[in-house]
């Protein structure tokens, strides 16, 4: 299973941030925090970078890490 810093890891971040309308800046705090928003999910699936089962099931991996 991908984390949340994995599904970035391919993406250029200039780009990615360009198709999602927001800065270098933020796409670069997801990686290092390990942690997409979930307002952010359908905007990601939508560029086919992953489906929304596989960063619900990314963000439930974290939390049961952090428990």
């Amino acid at each position: 299973m991908r984390t949340h810093a994995d599904i970035l890891k391919p993406a250029d971040d200039q780009a990615l941030a360009a198709e999602l309308g927001i800065s270098v800046h933020t796409v670069r705090s997801w990686r290092q925090r390990n942690s997409i928003p979930a307002e952010h999910w359908k905007a990601l699936e939508d560029t086919q970078r992953a489906s929304l089962g596989e960063l619900a099931a990314a963000a439930a991996a974290k939390r049961n890490q952090a428990a």
